[in-house]
C-alpha cells in the first residue's frame, strides 16, 4: 500500500514538474515573440519612411531633368540669336533704319518691329535665367532628397536585420517549445492515463504544428497568382483608409467575399528572408526571388504564416493565409513588389509576366 502511495506521489510530482516546464516554455515563446513584434514594428516604420522618400526623390529628379532640358533648349535659342547678330556685324538696328528708311511710314513700321524684337529677346534672356535658377534649385533639392533617402534606406536595413534576428530567435524558441511540448504532452498522457506512450503521440504533435499545404496558380513565365480575388486598392498615392496608415500605398490589395483564411501563394520561387510580425503590416512574409526582385505578403491572419525564414519555396506554393492583422480594415492580401529595393506596381509587372487577375 505504502509502495503504491509512494508511486502515486512520485507520479503527481512528475506531472507537476512537467506542467511547470510546459508553462515555462510557453512563457519564453511569448517573450521572444513580443520582442520580434516590437522589432518588426520598427522595421515597418523605417521601410515606410524610406519608400515614401524614394517616391519623393524620384519625382524631384524627374522635375530637375525636365527643367535642365528646358534650360538647354533656351540656351540653344539664345546661341542662335547671338550668331545671327554677329553675322549682321552687330549693327544697331534702330540706327540702320534711321539712315535707310525711304519714308516716315516705313521708318515707323520698322521701329515697331525693332521694339517687338528687343522685347522678345529680353523675355528670352529672362526666361533662360529663370530656368537656370529653377534647374539649380531642383537639382539641389534632388541631391538633398537622395541623401535623405540613402539615410532612411540604411535605417530600414538596420531595422530589418534587427527584426530578422529577433524573429529568428522567436522562431527557434517556438520550434523548441512546440517540439518539447509535444514530447511532454505525450509523457503527461502516459502518466495521467497510466498507459504506454506510442510514436503516434509525438507525431500527432508535429503534424498539428505543420498542417497541410496546397499549390497556387503558376504561369509559364515562372510567376504565380499570389491570391484569388479582386483588386481593392492599387499602387500609388491615396487617402489613408485608416488612422495611422500611409498616404503612399506601395502595394496591391486583393480581397473578396469571406476572405479570411484564403490561401496565399508565393509569386515566384525563392528564399524566405522574413516570416513574422511587421508593425502596421501585421503578420508578414518576405521572399527574395533573385535578380533584384523581392515580394512581401502582409496582414496574414494569426497562425497564418506557413513558411520559415531560410526556407526555399516554389512558385505558387501555399505560404500562408489572408487575414486582417496590423493596420487593416478587413481581410485581404497586401502584396508588395520591390525591384532593387524600390517598390514598383505589382499589377502591371505580374500582368507582363502572364499572370491573370480576377
Amino acid at each position: 500500500m505504502r509502495a503504491a502511495q509512494s508511486a502515486e506521489a512520485s507520479t503527481k510530482t512528475l506531472i507537476t514538474s512537467i506542467q511547470a516546464q510546459l508553462a515555462g516554455l510557453r512563457e519564453e515563446a511569448t517573450r521572444t515573440q513580443q520582442i520580434a513584434a516590437e522589432q518588426g514594428a520598427r522595421w515597418s516604420s523605417a521601410q515606410e519612411a524610406a519608400d515614401e522618400q524614394a517616391f519623393v526623390a524620384e519625382g524631384l529628379r524627374a522635375q530637375a531633368d525636365a527643367a535642365a532640358a528646358e534650360m538647354s533648349t533656351a540656351r540653344t535659342q539664345i546661341a542662335a540669336l547671338i550668331r545671327t547678330t554677329q553675322r549682321s556685324g552687330g549693327l544697331d538696328l534702330t540706327a540702320t533704319l534711321l539712315f535707310s528708311s525711304p519714308d516716315p511710314e516705313s521708318l515707323l513700321y520698322g521701329l515697331g518691329l525693332v521694339a517687338k524684337l528687343v522685347e522678345a529677346n529680353s523675355q528670352l534672356y529672362d526666361r533662360a535665367a529663370q530656368l537656370m535658377n529653377t534647374a539649380r534649385a531642383l537639382e539641389d533639392q534632388a541631391v538633398v532628397a537622395q541623401t535623405e533617402l540613402e539615410k532612411l534606406q540604411d535605417e530600414a536595413l538596420a531595422a530589418f536585420e534587427a527584426a530578422q534576428a529577433a524573429a529568428l530567435e522567436a522562431e527557434a524558441i517556438l520550434i523548441e517549445q512546440e517540439e518539447n511540448e509535444a514530447r511532454l504532452t505525450a509523457q503527461l498522457a502516459v502518466l495521467s492515463e497510466n498507459r504506454r506512450a506510442t510514436e503516434a503521440d509525438y507525431n500527432k504533435g508535429i503534424q498539428e504544428r505543420w498542417g497541410a499545404g496546397a499549390a497556387g496558380i503558376v504561369t509559364a513565365s515562372g510567376w504565380a497568382l499570389p491570391a484569388r480575388g479582386y483588386i481593392t486598392s492599387g499602387f500609388g498615392w491615396r487617402p489613408p483608409p485608416i488612422a495611422g496608415a500611409s498616404s503612399f500605398h506601395g502595394a496591391l490589395d486583393i480581397s473578396g467575399g469571406n476572405y479570411c483564411g484564403t490561401p496565399i501563394y508565393a509569386a515566384a520561387g525563392g528564399r524566405v528572408t522574413y516570416a513574422g510580425p511587421n508593425g502596421g503590416l501585421g503578420n508578414y512574409i518576405q521572399i527574395d526571388h533573385g535578380n533584384g526582385y523581392v515580394t512581401g505578403y502582409a496582414h496574414l491572419q494569426n497562425g497564418g504564416i506557413g513558411v520559415r525564414m531560410g526556407e526555399s519555396v516554389g512558385p505558387g506554393q501555399n505560404i500562408g493565409n489572408a487575414g486582417t492583422t496590423g493596420l487593416s480594415t478587413g481581410c485581404h492580401l497586401h502584396l508588395i513588389l520591390r525591384q532593387n529595393g524600390t517598390p514598383i506596381d505589382p499589377l502591371s509587372f505580374l500582368r507582363n509576366q502572364g499572370v491573370v487577375f480576377g
